[in-house]
């Protein structure tokens, strides 16, 4: 039987525009069309607030108890962070402070680029615990997921601000090399990473402003040393960058970078030791037959600050997060 030439002319046509929209169904999304110069941001503030309001209520129900609300709230290294904070805290019975997250934001940055994956930058207001201050990242992994806190940068006590806190500014990740500044982001994260692992030797300690992560490892090495040289021990911490995972916020002075560093401590105690928990956290993580050597897994996120080369001659450290998330006997 041989259809009618306006009904097959109707088939084709039909057939044609389910081709070009890749489906005739609801699943359909349509590309994103970056804005043009002066837009407003492609999250609208209302947006941000209902994201924040939904993750830090849900982290408040989950307690120390409910992991299994985690990944609907979290993503990338602060997932791995929030779960060991909480394995911690059920151990030991208290909390890590840092897991109260300071309530409103006293600067927002808005991205406006409207591809995915979007991030938004949230500075939390300043408490009577100047040590309670964050720089919050919260991040939209595709058109049609919920916005997850990335990470929760802490920072550090006295940290001043060296950007301006106004206007919506362009949020990139991954690595962006961007002319004027004194390094580019992913020198920066490479460099700080060899500044942690290597200390003093580090030829690229007078790059930076170091902040107080890299004093309290100093100060815990020295310690652990101590103790480990009666037996003739040991120890090393090897450094890991991120940098495909770094997120870049372009400001008119420098750029703000959020960048993940993986680390691996290992301690032997020498002949005849026994390698045993350096903190409280490892402790608490710690499940193995204590034997003479140990491994504790680390995530580290650092928040850094490139000023322009006009602007500045270092790169400052303005906060960090650091947690350990597996403590093994090796």
């Amino acid at each position: 039987m041989k259809r009618k030439p306006k009904a097959l002319l109707a088939l084709l046509l039909s057939l044609l525009l389910c081709s070009l929209l890749a489906g005739c169904g609801d699943s359909m999304v349509e590309e994103p069309v970056p804005p043009k110069a002066g837009e407003e941001a492609c999250v609208t503030e209302s947006t941000r607030k209902n994201a924040e309001e939904r993750i830090i209520s849900g982290l408040d129900s989950a307690g120390n108890s409910n992991f299994s609300v985690l990944p609907s709230l979290l993503s990338g290294p602060e997932l791995s962070i929030r779960e060991s904070q909480m394995k911690v805290a059920a151990a030991t019975g208290q909390a890590n402070e840092d897991m109260a997250i300071p309530y409103p934001a006293s600067a927002v940055f808005l991205p406006s680029s409207c591809s995915w994956p979007r991030s938004i930058t949230v500075l939390t207001e300043p408490t009577g615990n100047q040590y309670s201050q964050r720089i919050l990242t919260f991040t939209q992994a595709s058109p049609r997921s919920n916005y997850k806190l990335w990470s929760e940068v802490v920072l550090f006590p006295g940290a001043q601000i060296p950007f301006s806190a106004s206007g919506v500014e362009n949020v990139k990740s991954g690595d962006q090399l961007d002319a004027g500044l004194i390094a580019t982001p992913q020198e920066a994260i490479s460099w700080y990473a060899n500044v942690l692992e290597e200390g003093e030797k580090s030829a690229h300690l007078q790059s930076f402003e170091t902040g107080d992560l890299y004093l309290e490892l100093q100060e815990l090495r020295s310690d652990l040393s101590s103790a480990l040289a009666a037996s003739k021990g040991s120890q090393s911490e090897s450094f890991t960058p991120q940098y495909s995972s770094a997120k870049i916020l372009k400001l008119e002075n420098g750029d703000l970078v959020i960048a993940q560093i993986n680390s691996v401590w290992t301690r032997n105690a020498g002949k005849g030791g026994t390698a045993k928990p350096a903190t409280s956290a490892e402790k608490a993580l710690f499940s193995s037959k204590p034997s003479q050597s140990l491994t504790a897994q680390y995530v580290n996120v650092v928040a850094f600050f490139i000023p322009s080369s006009s602007k500045g001659t270092k790169i400052e450290v303005l906060g960090a997060e650091r947690e350990p998330v597996s403590v093994k006997a090796s």
